[in-house]
């Protein structure tokens, strides 16, 4: 039995590796696109086994929000990319579209299936992908590691960070999820994880101080410092953590305030005192410029969006090839459709959660996932990019955990998938305050 969940750890490990791809300039334009041919292979695969499933089983509540979330995101680089032919890269926006498809019904199926040895084969492929990364970070920052070139679309110079996975704001939206399900795994599964867990999200923090990733630094301080209130027996911890576990709280504020940057220049007149003591004045005046130029095609084609351009088109009408904000990303790409089904995702798992509440954030790896949306959320108000589909996974477990919540936990299907767990939640009185 422990040999076949060893063998089980493993093949999720292999999988999970397809789906941490490293950026083109490393691999090169020839393995890149074997790699993506094996990935799509690998999605399309993954597609069979969910209609399958939903033919057998039927669908189910999480089902409805996965698909929904999916959806929003499949609407933007395909649906709307057909309206707007003349102007989209149909090709690409396909590609993304199959491999955020792909992931989002794998993690499905994983946790459906096998949940621990799911995790286990996931963080590992992360962990070492990610980890990789970060130690090109440290070795190529300000070390002479560039990369140079002509920009293909606008026949301009440039010069990046050659890093395994992309920049650092790029790979903020793969290394983070990797380190909430490292938690989420440590709290739900084993104890002695958890001083790992802490390890690695510090050493990320460190990487991405030294990069000076302003949006992903602070994302990681907030999400540690919510984890480590969550221990905190105060009044004050505990009002701190209440708020940060509502999504719908967080949407409404979240969203609040992205309309504001966009519509009003909201950080117009703080350039100067960002650029004086971040060093990020000019990146904020380069993010006002593109919300501008984005709200102004947004109001062009308000309901189905721009659809996915291409880089030409992308670079000419927003100087960049996306807007650096999530709601704006999903107005200007797919419009008020895309929108209400991301905000439906959102709620319809908030209204489910709300249905078990004591017993749902009465576990600390519960809580934990919900931590994760604040610094999410502050991180993609700076910046986002669709085709990262790593956080898609921070959806699915939060319905996993709702879904098991009162029953053996992840474990799913009993001893099948390895039994129980050890429950290593300390505060279970938590769910008497929400």
């Amino acid at each position: 039995m422990i040999k076949k969940l060893y063998k089980k750890s493993i093949w999720y490990f292999l999988i999970s590796l397809l789906f941490f791809q490293p950026a083109r300039y490393v691999l090169g334009d020839s393995l890149t696109s074997v790699w993506n041919y094996v990935l799509i292979a690998v999605c399309a695969v993954y597609v069979i086994l969910y209609i399958k499933s939903v033919r057998d089983e039927g669908m189910r509540k999480p089902d409805v929000g996965i698909l929904a979330l999916t959806g929003a995101h499949v609407f933007c680089l395909c649906i709307s990319s057909i309206f707007n032919i003349s102007t989209s890269n149909i090709r690409g926006g396909v590609i993304y579209a199959a491999f955020l498809t792909g992931f989002a019904l794998y993690s499905r199926f994983g946790l459906r299936n096998a949940p621990k040895q799911f995790l286990e084969g996931m963080i590992a492929a992360g962990t070492l992908v990610c980890g990789a990364h970060l130690l090109t970070i440290l070795l190529y920052q300000n070390n002479g590691g560039m990369r140079k070139g002509i920009d293909s679309a606008m026949g301009r110079a440039y010069s990046d960070n050659w890093f395994l996975l992309g920049h650092a704001n790029n790979s903020f939206f793969v290394v983070f999820p990797v380190v909430v399900l490292l938690f989420v795994y440590a709290y739900q599964f084993h104890n002695k994880w958890i001083k790992l867990a802490y390890l690695f999200a510090l050493f990320a923090l460190a990487c991405f101080c030294v990069q000076w990733s302003l949006a992903g630094f602070l994302s990681f301080s907030v999400f540690l410092g919510l984890v480590v209130l969550d221990g905190i027996p105060s009044p004050g911890a505990v009002r701190i953590v209440k708020k940060a576990v509502d999504l719908r709280l967080n949407m409404i504020v979240f969203l609040t305030l992205e309309s504001f940057l966009a519509l009003f220049s909201g950080l117009s007149r703080y350039t100067d005192f960002l650029l004086k003591y971040f060093g990020k004045g000019q990146s904020i005046s380069a993010r006002l410029g593109i919300w501008t130029n984005a709200v102004r095609y947004i109001m062009m084609r308000p309901i189905f969006g721009n659809g996915w351009n291409r880089e030409a088109v992308e670079i000419m009408r927003l100087t960049r090839s996306h807007t650096h904000n999530i709601l704006i990303e999903y107005l200007y790409c797919g419009g008020i459709v895309a929108v209400f089904l991301f905000l439906f995702a959102v709620e319809y798992l908030q209204r489910q959660i709300d249905t078990r509440k004591s017993l749902f954030y009465s576990n600390k790896a519960s809580r934990i996932a919900l931590y994760a949306v604040t610094p999410y959320m502050l991180a993609c108000t700076f910046d986002y990019y669709m085709f990262r589909y790593h956080p898609m996974i921070l959806y699915i477990i939060l319905w996993y955990l709702y879904y098991h919540s009162g029953t053996a936990g992840l474990s799913g299907k009993g001893s099948r998938d390895g039994g129980g767990y050890e429950q290593t939640d300390r505060n279970t009185d938590f769910s008497q305050s929400i």
